[in-house]
């Protein structure tokens, strides 16, 4: 962040870790309001923060998937945003002309583009009701490298999104598809990032990464942080590289 940077928020955990984490965070760092927040899906782990944070930080515009999610809170929440007077616009992958959506978000820090899902109207290439399988890709690309945000993607969406991400990435984050097997072995190949971020847990109870794929992650040759493990992660990139530290939960203490 600084004075020609927007201050954009990806996902916020779910609502007590929206209060214990998130908010803390931002306020911590002087943050009372966000520029763009972006949920990747319908999965109250990744938007459950949000209702939590409104009405407590300001946000200007809230960005989510071209895709109608089953739940019921997620919905709500963006009945409520709208009454707040929030913009809530829908990304979907594809070229803006193609249906007047945006498929990307020109920042002064780079480019985040959609790589997934596309457009609700165009549908899946199979058929699926899982709201992971609509969860945002993303692609941030800067000056210093290129990140990538992949939600809960699985190895269908994993397969469909590698040749757009291409290597190399400096940085993935991403968590595990609540029922099929995520970051395999052609994947990683095919991103190639320096550092991996894995959002892990004890919830949902499949949340922790299984050994193929703790296997595949330690023969990656990138730097891996569990967050069940590090905690959060604080990722700086500029014209030295890609930087990483973690903290434990609650102390602040880094390692």
């Amino acid at each position: 962040t600084g004075p020609h940077f927007e201050r954009l928020l990806l996902d916020a955990g779910n609502p007590s870790q929206g209060r214990t984490i998130i908010e803390p965070f931002l306020r911590s760092r002087g943050v009372n309001a966000v520029d763009v927040v972006v949920l990747s899906h319908g999965d109250s782990a990744h938007y459950g923060g949000v209702s939590h944070l409104l009405g407590k930080i300001s946000f200007h515009r809230v960005m989510v998937a071209d895709a109608t999610f089953r739940s019921k809170g997620y919905r709500q929440l963006l009945a409520e945003l709208e009454q707040n007077g929030i913009r809530v616009e829908k990304l979907g992958a594809v070229e803006c002309s193609k249906n007047g959506r945006p498929s990307s978000l020109s920042l002064h820090s780079g480019i985040l583009s959609t790589l997934w899902p596309p457009p609700e109207e165009q549908g899946l290439p199979w058929k699926s009701n899982r709201a992971d399988d609509f969860g945002l890709a993303l692609e941030f690309k800067t000056k210093f490298g290129k990140c990538l945000f992949a939600a809960d993607a699985g190895k269908s969406i994993e397969t469909l999104i590698a040749p757009s991400a291409g290597a190399p990435n400096v940085l993935l984050v991403q968590g595990l598809h609540a029922n099929e097997d995520s970051l395999t072995a052609p994947y990683l190949k095919a991103i190639s990032p320096e550092v991996i971020v894995l959002n892990s847990g004890e919830y949902p109870p499949n949340a922790y990464p299984p050994p193929e794929v703790q296997a595949r992650l330690k023969s990656s040759c990138a730097r891996v942080y569990r967050t069940d493990q590090s905690g959060g992660v604080a990722i700086f990139l500029n014209d030295r590289g890609i930087q990483s530290r973690s903290y434990f939960w609650g102390d602040g203490s880094g390692r």
